[in-house]
């Protein structure tokens, strides 16, 4: 066999391999699913977060990730410490957040987003510091989860291909589920 064959019977099968793939997102769709625990590593593998907010000084770190069946959001504890550098006061708590979670196909990557502070607890903080302590959680949380994606998908021909089809992320049955499919373009004007 010239090489040339063996050229084109290459493309021949890379061609039919992806229009088997495609014929396969489009009979049947697949789904991607991320379970708490692996939300979990990922969010664990970041340094702790750090923000200054007018007197205080907060930092959040060692999140633990929960899914729920009643939810489509992604709650989170973390430990936090609030300081007043000015008073040489600090306390230590916890802080509960939920957020969503958006895809951006161009990266392929998977960001939580519209963090929300459902509580803080940090025994013998004062109300005023609470407040601003809430404040300043969800401007930090805003910040550093819109730039360090919870999960990347692999530049695989499976992973690009999911990159351009992807249609619905949720929270389902206690993890995360991402909807692929191609678009149903009989329904496009």
């Amino acid at each position: 066999m010239t090489f040339k064959r063996l050229l084109l019977l290459a493309a021949l099968l890379a061609l039919l391999t992806g229009a088997g793939l495609l014929w396969q997102l489009r009979q049947q769709g697949m789904e991607l699913r991320f379970t708490a625990e692996q939300l979990q590593q990922a969010l664990a593998a970041r340094p702790p977060i750090h923000k200054a907010y007018g007197p205080l000084e907060l930092t959040l770190q060692d999140p633990r990730v929960s899914l729920s069946e009643r939810s489509t959001r992604i709650r989170a504890r973390l430990r936090v410490n609030v300081a007043v550098p000015s008073l040489g006061r600090s306390w230590q708590g916890d802080v509960e957040a939920s957020s969503g979670l958006r895809y951006e196909a161009a990266e392929g990557a998977f960001y939580l987003n519209a963090p929300a502070i459902e509580r803080i607890s940090a025994p013998g903080m004062p109300e005023r510091y609470a407040t601003l302590a809430g404040q300043a959680a969800s401007s930090a949380l805003q910040r550093f989860y819109a730039l360090r994606p919870v999960h990347v998908l692999e530049p695989t021909a499976k992973g690009l291909a999911t990159r351009m089809l992807l249609r619905e992320v949720h929270v389902h049955n206690g993890a995360l589920v991402a909807k692929l499919g191609m678009p149903d373009i009989s329904n496009q004007e």
